[in-house]
Formats: structure tokens, C-alpha cells, sequence
């Protein structure tokens, strides 16, 4: 794998100085169709029989049956209601289902559950996007930073590792209907993560995972949680000054590369294309 880049704002600085790079949770970015699939229940039925199937589901339904109704039944004669009247609920259950999907997707309940465990590094195959330059290095004041796209970092165990994003034109589908081991919910997680409205093609994203529990945990400048992750000094290969970086920033970036372990990184700076709407880059 060659080069992928991150777009930095001034604190791009900061992953020089300290070895280390923000993983962020999907809820945090800025696109609010990330980790929302369409939710659907192609046989309500089925996922019903499913339900009344499995003790854990059925635990669920006693103790919110206990919460929103107060019964006073125990769950073993919940569990005997249950079998005595098992045609009748499952009808119920199918009816209510559909519903349920809808509010699952309005509420945006995958996405949650995914951000308090995993996070994600973003990263591109370019480092010439007027637009992300724009979007994601403070208007061309910030930074891009070149790694080493191979680096087992970027590959953790366990991990498909950094892989390219697709650019769909439709939401990825979760069916409730799937059974807990279906080969289809593989299929989905694979989707969910690597797909994304073909808006966005123009970032030429690639991604990998990351666990947050296994992350170091700061505090950003706003009091929220921070979670980074250390990267080798040989991951780092470039560093990009942006075509409008203040002399204070170059002045960081250049202290910073002067560790002997930074010794390898080209430094250069992104520049406007005398008659085209382009970047070209002149050595630093």
C-alpha cells in the first residue's frame, strides 16, 4: 500500500510532536448518514418466532412488560404465558415490528452502540483536494501528514485493517429478519463501515477500525474525550505545509522533524497553480 494522508488542522503539529493520532467515534463526524443503514424486517413473522424462540429475548419482553405494565406475574409463569399463548403473541409481535425498525433508524441506535466501542481513522490516496484542504486543514492554513499506509498499525489484529471506502448511492440495509449468525450480518458490517453516499468520492477514503478500550484517552480543549492512538516514527513519511500556513505553524513542524526519528520525513509545501484550479507542491 502507498501513501495515505491526513488532512490536519494545526494541530497536525501535535501528532509530530507526540507520536500519536485521534481515532474518532462515527457519531462524531460530519456526515450524519455514518453507521445509519436503512432498517428493515422483510418477515416480521419469522424475526417474532425468532424472538419467542430465544430466553434472553423473552427476558427482555418480561422486564419491559414489568416496567410499562407492572405485572405481577414471575418470569417462569411469564415464560408458561407465553407458551400457552405463543400464536397469538407472535402476531403481535409482527405487527409491532416494522415499527420498532422505524424507531431503531430514527434513533440512530447502531450508530451509538458502535461509537461507545469503536472508533475510526480516516485517511486519503491524495493530498492535492482543494476541498478537503478547505474542509479539513483549516482552510489551507493546516497540514497534511503522509503515512506509511502499509504500517501494521494501520492493521490491527483482528481488523480488515485500512481499506478503501465505497461510494454508494443508497443506505446500506440491516434486516431484522437476519438470524444472530446469519453470513448476511457479516456481509452488513463490512458494508456499514466501508460505504458511504457517493458525495463524498472526491476524499478517495480509505479507513481502518480501532477499539476504543485499547486507545489512549485524553481531553480535548473543549472538556470531551480524546481517544489516540501511538504511531511508530517510521509510519510517517511526509508532511505538507498548507498553502496558507502561518510562519508560527511551519516554525512547529520544523522543530518537530528535527527528532532524530523524523530525520527520513520530506517536508514541502502545497501551492496555487498559476492558471488552474489546482495545487502543486514545491520542496521545503
Amino acid at each position: 500500500m502507498e501513501t495515505v494522508y491526513k488532512y490536519c488542522s494545526g494541530r497536525g503539529a501535535a501528532i509530530l510532536e507526540n507520536l500519536e493520532i485521534k481515532i474518532t467515534p462515527p457519531n462524531e463526524f460530519n456526515d450524519p448518514f455514518e453507521f445509519t443503514p436503512r432498517m428493515i424486517t422483510s418477515d416480521p413473522v419469522r424475526r417474532a418466532e425468532g424472538i419467542l424462540n430465544n430466553e434472553g429475548h423473552i427476558g427482555r419482553l418480561y422486564n419491559l412488560l414489568k416496567s410499562e405494565k407492572g405485572t405481577t406475574m414471575s418470569f417462569t409463569e411469564f415464560q408458561e404465558y407465553v407458551r400457552l399463548n405463543r400464536s397469538t403473541m407472535i402476531n403481535g409481535l409482527a405487527q409491532f415490528i416494522p415499527l420498532a425498525a422505524a424507531q431503531m433508524q430514527r434513533a440512530q441506535e447502531l450508530l451509538n452502540k458502535a461509537s461507545k466501542e469503536f472508533g475510526v481513522l480516516c485517511v486519503s490516496t491524495r493530498r492535492d483536494s482543494i476541498l478537503m484542504w478547505g474542509h479539513y486543514g483549516d482552510r489551507h492554513r493546516g497540514v497534511v501528514i503522509g503515512f506509511d499506509g502499509a504500517n501494521d498499525v494501520f492493521h490491527p489484529k483482528g481488523t480488515r485493517g485500512l481499506g478503501a471506502v465505497r461510494y454508494v448511492r443508497e443506505r446500506v440495509v440491516f434486516d431484522g429478519a437476519w438470524e444472530e449468525f446469519d453470513p448476511k450480518i457479516k456481509v452488513f458490517d463490512e458494508q456499514i463501515i466501508f460505504s458511504k453516499n457517493e458525495d463524498w468520492r472526491y476524499e478517495e477514503e480509505l479507513r481502518a477500525m480501532f477499539m476504543l478500550a485499547q486507545l489512549r484517552k485524553g481531553l480535548s480543549e473543549d472538556g470531551s474525550n480524546l481517544y489516540l492512538l501511538p504511531v511508530p516514527a517510521q509510519s510517517i513519511v511526509s508532511v505538507t505545509l498548507g498553502a496558507r500556513c502561518p510562519e508560527n505553524l511551519e516554525q512547529q513542524v520544523r522543530s518537530a522533524l528535527k527528532q532524530p526519528s523524523l530525520s527520513h520525513v520530506t517536508l514541502d509545501r502545497a501551492v496555487l497553480h498559476q492558471s488552474q484550479f489546482a495545487l502543486s507542491f514545491e520542496g521545503g
